[in-house]
């Protein structure tokens, strides 16, 4: 599971990324609210802890954006969890009116927001998408539904690394430069290898690979898995 932490006091983050890494989160750490969102359209977290009292762009109108975002893309809500100073009804108010999940004042303890966390991550990392594909991002396992059962899908690594990125960033167009870099590690211009493993994925995972559902392409824009279920 990822987690995006934004704050602009570096001590509050390595407060965070500390126990959060040791609990076994992937943690990603930034100190405005400008960086947040763009780490955001990098790669999509699980959940974000957000500060509230920034300067520039305050928690309160980052989340506004990330959720009108979500609701231009089609995308499921990335849990938030504000952290702030103000304790105060209002403020708390506004927080939850700007689309947070949780609200959680300073000083806290770290136990209780890892509670908190536990709480509002999903409680399995198996995401059955539909009644046809299923994805486990921690085993690495992808089935498929067959005939009534959960058929397992053998990736290569690189199969899985695409799929993977698509997934992470599900509803989002990925251009196949942007791909070829993040997962093939080559900044060339030959993207024939992300086409060729794009069609790899397809025949081993669409129902029918002439047609995809799942992997979507759009001429002269790239690739996006599709946009996820709001409530999956």
């Amino acid at each position: 599971m990822r987690i995006l932490v934004v704050d602009d006091d570096p001590r509050i983050r390595e407060t965070l990324a500390g126990p959060l890494g040791a609990a076994g989160y992937d943690v990603t750490a930034v100190g405005d609210g400008a960086a947040a969102l763009a780490a955001v359209e990098r790669g999509r977290p699980d959940l974000i802890i957000l500060d509230v009292a920034m300067p520039g762009m305050d928690g309160f109108a980052v989340c506004r954006e990330l959720r009108a975002y979500e609701e231009l893309s089609g995308l499921p809500r990335t849990p938030v969890i504000f952290l702030t100073v103000r304790d105060d009804f209002a403020s708390e108010e506004t927080g939850f009116q700007s689309g947070a999940d949780d609200y959680v004042a300073k000083p806290f303890s770290i136990p209780a927001l890892l509670a908190r966390v536990r709480l509002r991550l999903p409680n399995s990392p198996v995401r059955v998408i539909d009644d046809y594909l299923r994805l486990d991002l921690t085993r690495r396992d992808v089935a498929v539904r067959r005939d009534g059962v959960w058929q397992p899908v053998r990736l290569q690594p690189l199969e899985y690394a695409l799929l993977e990125r698509l997934y992470l960033n599900a509803g989002i167009w990925i251009s196949r430069s942007d791909l070829l870099e993040q997962v093939f590690d080559r900044d060339d211009e030959d993207t024939k290898a992300v086409e060729k493993y794009i069609h790899f994925l397809r025949q081993k995972l669409e129902p029918d690979p002439k047609a995809p559902i799942y992997i979507q392409s759009m001429r002269s824009v790239g690739y996006r898995f599709k946009p996820l279920d709001r409530a999956g």
